[in-house]
């Protein structure tokens, strides 16, 4: 009992004693597993990887620059959001392109292809993966313009949310300017005759005056109600209403007031009408300034995945440690065995 209790003893001390040497004893012992797995996993891994396609990487930002709005955040959104998903599917025939069963399929192939992320400087950058260099740059492209234009039809830019009040205010003031021309032809069919010179250039100038009264309180307010009773546009406008009723007492005889309200109302809703075309014009002019492209993608030349030699040096070393497991695991085993049977010798049961 007393010896085996003492080899088992400096069986324990001979595993504490475990150094640099007995490693390496270990390993070279063992040395073909330890050479021959990960040089195996190395070469599957590089098999595999050859058989992958080559996958193309370009990259697209996004400046906003609306003054007051930080509209990186919303813009995020839009790059993941079906609108904008969508749009890209049907414009390059992804489906097709893809080779997928369904647009579901398309969908979810698409999403792993394109990268959306916000940069510390607030600027979105679109990252898009394919196996072909020109088709990753086209959908780069692409993408931007499709998030640029949903910002614009979601009124996310201030400009965009201006011009829709904007194409509203036009459709009223059109409207208005046909019934002010209806309501002249009723008074009188035979007005261009009725109506001097004189009579025409103070009208169109009461009317041009009010319309540009009505432009600018739009423009300051988005709304052209008259509603502050202190503002200098209100108090010109009265004085605006005094002349008008002064023309009209002072106009040649044969004039009605009716005629002369009726043709000073149908020039003020087309001058403004053509002030707000106008706004708008300049509007969009400006509107590409609020979100804009850094530059167009580049066509990538050198491809960005598959990492061959990185994953065969990764396969390597798994391989690697793998086989030292298998190596250490096996000396245990074989240690243990020899353990029992010392045992059972010096149990005097062999």
């Amino acid at each position: 009992m007393t010896d085996s209790v003492s080899i088992a003893q400096n069986h324990n001390a001979e595993q504490d004693e475990l150094s640099l040497f007995d490693i390496l004893a270990v390993l070279f012992k063992h040395k073909k597993v330890v050479i021959g797995l990960p040089v195996a996993c190395a070469v599957v891994a590089a098999g595999i990887s050859l058989a992958l396609p080559n996958q193309y990487q370009s990259s697209i930002l996004i400046v906003p620059q609306a003054q007051g709005v930080n509209m990186a955040p919303a813009l995020l959104s839009l790059a993941g959001s079906d609108q904008v998903r969508g749009s890209i599917l049907d414009q390059f025939k992804l489906q097709q392109h893809y080779q997928s069963s369904d647009r579901r399929d398309a969908l979810l192939a698409l999403d792993s292809s394109v990268k959306s992320s916000l940069t510390k400087d607030q600027l979105l950058e679109i990252q898009v993966l394919d196996r072909d260099p020109q088709t990753a740059a086209a959908l780069a492209d692409g993408y931007a313009s499709a998030i640029i234009q949903a910002a614009h039809d979601n009124r996310l830019s201030p400009s965009a949310a201006f011009q829709a009040n904007l194409q509203a205010r036009m459709t009223i003031t059109e409207q208005q300017r046909k019934e002010a021309e209806s309501k002249l032809e009723a008074i009188s069919p035979a007005w261009p005759s009725r109506l001097s010179d004189q009579d025409r250039a103070i009208a169109s100038a009461l009317g041009q005056m009010q319309a540009e009264l009505a432009a600018k309180d739009f423009f300051n307010s988005n709304d052209a109600k008259l509603t502050d009773q202190s503002s200098p546009i209100v108090k010109l406008q009265e004085q605006i209403n005094l002349l008008r009723q002064d023309m009209a007492v002072k106009s040649r005889a044969g004039t009605t007031p009716e005629l002369l309200t009726a043709y000073s109302d149908m020039v003020f809703y087309a001058s403004l009408k053509q002030r707000l075309q106008q706004s708008l014009a300049l509007s969009k002019a400006q509107q590409a300034n609020e979100i804009r492209i850094v530059a167009k993608a580049d066509v990538p030349l050198r491809k960005e995945k598959p990492k061959r030699a990185l994953i065969a040096a990764l396969a390597f070393l798994a391989g690697g440690m793998l086989a030292a497991l298998y190596a250490f695991a096996r000396e245990g085993l074989d240690k243990a065995g020899g353990w029992r049977h010392l045992m059972r010798g010096a149990n005097g049961q062999e």
